[in-house]
Formats: C-alpha cells, structure tokens, sequence
C-alpha cells in the first residue's frame, strides 16, 4: 500500500455536510492507502491554529508520504508548500463555494495556489466548469462525486416515527402530506422563495417541515405558518424518523453570485431512502439528481412548475416500484465502493 496524508478542517465532532463526506471519504480511502490523518474538528475560528500545525505536521511525515490530498480548496496553500518544498504529489478536493466565494482577496490568495498543485478532484461538473472560469486548467480537473453508505431502514412504522416527532416538538403531522428540506439555511437553498412563492399555491393538504438553521432563519421566520414549521436542534436520530414519515423531499435553490451548490448531498440522501425528490435544475445538484430515475429537476424560481410537480408527484400511480428503482439509481451512482475506486485510479 502506499502512503497518503490526508488533511481536512472539516471533520467529526464538528457538524456539517462537508464534515460528514471528509469522514466517509477517509474511511474508504483507508482502504486503498495507509492514510495519515491531520483533521480539525472543532468550529472554523481554529484555522489560525491548524495551519501552521498541519505543516509542521508535514516536515516531519512528508518524507514517508507517496500523495497528499487536501479536503478542501481553503487549504490550497498548505498543499502548494509541501508539493514545493518536498516535490510530493498534491490533490485537492473542490466542493463548489472553495472556489466561488466572492472576495476579491480570496479569489486571488486561494485561487493562484490551486492552480500549482497537481489535480482537483471536483464533486461536480459544475464545480469544473468555475474552475476553469478562473483559469485553472480543465486537464487537471477530475470529476468525482460525493458519495454515500446505504441507509437502513429504521426499525419503526410510519405512525410510531410520526408519533416521536410530534411529541418532541410539540407539532401535529396526522393526516398530512409533508414536505421536507434539510440543510443550512443560506440564501441559494431557496427556502425564503419557497415559502413565498410556491407553499400556498399547493392545493393538496401538506405540511412543510424546515429543518436546519442558518444565516436566512430571521427572513424564513416570519413566514412559517399553518403549512410549515421550522424545526431546530434536530438530532440524527431525529432525522431517520423524519426521512420515515416524509412524502416528499424539496430543494427550491436559487442563483446566488459567489455562493454555488457544489453537489447536494441532502438530495441524494433522501434518494437512497426512497424519498422522491423534487429539486431546482441547476449548479452541482444536476449531478447528484437525475430527472425520472433518482427524482425530478425543476427550472429554478419556476413555481409554477414546483407545484405542478408535487401534484404529479402525489399522484404516481406505483409509488412502491419508483422508489424501489430510485433507490437502485442512486446505489449504483453514487455508494462509497464506486466512488472510493474512483479516488483510487485518479491518487494511485
């Protein structure tokens, strides 16, 4: 096996998606490679502190090392060092907004040192397509997306999740169809828009569960009636429960300049749990969501065509076989076996 060093600023205890695709990647990678970790897994203000000790970390493991994978583009800088000073292979995984974010100082800090190291590995053509509008060559693009572990199913019916979730949070779902979105709440998630402009233009008797927290809560709250809630310090195990009783899962994203969605793990997480997905036809999530196999894509801020598709989606006659194909879809694209062999071919 060869070596390879693997540094992430995203990673468990600390919560989020990136935190949660930079475990999984280094459980699968750890099977290709003996891997030697450098993680942060505490909030962002510790970047003063990680730099400096992941490259020191790296003058005394570098020597042993055949390949060094960065998790993030943020980390660019560190990984151009090391490729500089100990001549080392050095990749870097792009996830949308690392490359995107609009501050001029950061698009050229950042931006110069991505394009000296060797590859970035992009989860999503779109991630691709901004790299290259910021000159960096398509050639040493990769495109791999994220991956995902099937889930299992959760050892309770529909009524006893239902029944968990109205107890803890004091809300009543009987007799509902519920729609659902699971994310931080940033602007391009869309959910402000939703709110405004689809959720009461759908006829059929539904309720909106938000759950996730973020720089839009203040706007979203003033909005959230009878058709919606706003669910907050949800757990994990909260989730599974709330996956087991939803109907439909929603990704309403909007255009937002210097803020992409890179992929959206959140919809291929529904998918795999036979969830259908209804979700904007744009950026990363038209890699992650294929239209009438793993969900539907709906043009963005088309509300029209977000409520004719619910309505349809209500109304598939074999729910039971589109689910069970979406599942199979979504396995096949997207399981961490596939997607680790993939890392494999483009670091060996």
């Amino acid at each position: 096996m060869k070596n390879l060093m693997f540094i992430s600023r995203k990673f468990p205890p600390s919560v989020g998606g990136m935190q949660k695709q930079n475990y999984e990647l280094y459980q699968e990678l750890t099977k290709y490679f003996n891997v030697n970790l450098t993680a942060m897994g505490k909030n962002q203000g510790n970047l003063l502190w990680f730099f400096p000790y992941a490259f020191l970390k790296s003058l005394f493991i570098s020597k042993k090392m055949n390949v060094v994978l960065l998790g993030d583009g943020v980390l660019s800088p560190i990984g151009y060092l090391i490729k500089k000073i100990f001549n080392k292979r050095v990749y870097c995984v792009i996830h949308g907004l690392d490359v995107t974010y609009d501050n001029s100082l950061y698009q050229y800090f950042i931006l110069n040192f991505l394009r000296k190291i060797d590859g970035l590995i992009c989860v999503s053509n779109n991630t691709i397509d901004e790299c290259v509008k910021r000159g960096i060559s398509r050639d040493k693009c990769f495109f791999v997306p994220n991956g995902i572990y099937s889930e299992e199913s959760i050892n309770y019916s529909k009524e006893e999740s239902r029944r968990k979730i109205e107890n803890k949070f004091g809300i009543n779902l009987k007799d509902k169809k519920i729609l659902i979105t699971i994310g931080r709440l940033r602007k391009r998630k869309g959910v402000y828009w939703f709110l405004t402009n689809v959720l009461d233009k759908i006829k059929e008797d539904i309720i909106y569960l938000v759950i996730g927290s973020g720089s839009e809560e203040k706007r979203i709250k003033p909005f959230i009636g009878d058709k919606s809630i706003l669910l907050k310090n949800v757990t994990e195990e909260d989730k599974k429960h709330i996956y087991n009783i939803s109907d439909i899962f929603i990704m309403p994203n909007i255009a937002v300049k210097g803020d992409v969605e890179g992929f959206g793990i959140v919809a291929i997480e529904a998918a795999i749990r036979g969830i259908p997905v209804i979700a904007s036809n744009m950026e990363g999530i038209k890699d992650a969501i294929f239209d009438n196999k793993n969900g539907f894509l709906v043009e963005t801020k088309n509300a029209e065509e977000f409520v004719k598709k619910i309505k349809e989606t209500f109304e598939i006659k074999n729910l039971e076989n589109f689910k069970k194909k979406q599942i199979e879809f979504t396995k096949e694209k997207f399981e961490w076996k596939k997607i680790g062999e993939e890392y494999y071919k483009i670091l060996k």
